[in-house]
């Protein structure tokens, strides 16, 4: 072949592959983290929270400023997905960014009446002004309520993780294990009549002491028949009818570089050596220990456990 068809070939290729977007532009990439979406102060963090004698969880990170007109700017770039009122975020934004291939959401709540920058459909940049923090909504003082979901915003807020691991550059975060603390289990309270409550007992089937917003997740301690012949589960501060919770059990993973053991019961008799990395859904609390049945307990020490 002569030189100048060879030379044809390669000039006809380059065009080729220019044309179809083959040579990358001077242009920076877009951001691929999230930023601290406001100054101040982190004063409630995300996970179980006890608040006028109930544990229930919070799902996002407040941040406090007490100066006027503190800024409230997006985490990340991405679209407005809401842009509204709340009867508990009060004044909120909901931004969808795409990172990585992945779609991940975030909310700000509780801005100032009427300080919302932005509406649906929007497109912001990371830092972008979306409005000024406030206390409108389930609030008790001027504060954002920041949330990250790993996917999309949903009601009962199946998504939602604590956003302070994935700020600043941290997107691939790594599993976090749950310490003992008497629990075996998490419940989202529900509603089969399509109430927005349902009714707290102060004992199994019986004494109603108030009732818990449809939505919300709680930490499981026990679980108790009552005369009615149906379980009712305590939630510290009270108890939940079964059909008014979705229950979700624990899950642990054998340690491994020691050998573990399973026993009849806490503080019984050794039953035989388990296998590291053998996992088991958990079923029960009690002392520093975990059942998996009735008769097999691991000390909460030999466990791995995440929700």
């Amino acid at each position: 072949m002569k030189k100048n068809q060879v030379f044809k070939m390669l000039l006809s290729l380059i065009l080729i592959v220019s044309m179809f977007g083959g040579f990358t532009s001077g242009k920076a990439s877009a951001a691929q983290s999230f930023t601290k979406p406001a100054t101040g102060t982190y004063t409630s963090g995300f996970g179980w929270r006890t608040m006028d004698g109930v544990t229930s969880f919070h799902y996002g990170q407040d941040i406090a400023n007490n100066n006027t007109n503190s800024p409230i700017t997006a985490s990340a770039a991405g679209t407005v997905i809401k842009s509204e009122t709340h009867s508990s975020y009060g004044e909120w934004i909901l931004v969808r960014h795409s990172i990585g291939g992945k779609t991940y959401e975030t909310a700000y709540a509780h801005m100032i009446t009427g300080s919302r920058k932005v509406g649906v459909g929007s497109t912001v940049a990371q830092g972008q002004l979306l409005g000024y923090m406030g206390s409108t909504g389930n609030s008790t003082g001027q504060h954002l309520h920041f949330e990250l979901h790993v996917g999309t915003w949903n009601g009962s807020r199946t998504n939602a993780v604590d956003p302070i691991p994935y700020l600043n550059g941290t997107i691939n975060v790594a599993p976090t294990y749950h310490e003992y603390d008497g629990t075996y289990a998490s419940l989202r309270t529900k509603s089969l009549t399509g109430g927005s409550t349902i009714n707290l007992y102060g004992n199994p089937g019986y004494g109603i002491i108030g009732t818990l917003d449809v939505g919300d997740q709680f930490k499981v301690y026990s679980r108790a028949l009552g005369s009615d012949q149906k379980y009712y589960y305590a939630v510290g501060g009270g108890y939940v009818h079964q059909d008014n919770g979705t229950v979700t059990q624990y899950t642990g993973s054998v340690k491994s570089g020691t050998t573990v053991y399973v026993y009849d019961a806490p503080n019984g008799n050794v039953k035989q050596a388990i296998s590291a990395g053998s996992t088991y859904t958990l079923i029960g609390a009690r002392d520093g220990w975990y059942a998996i049945d009735s008769t097999n307990w691991f000390k909460a020490t030999d466990l791995n456990v995440t929700k």
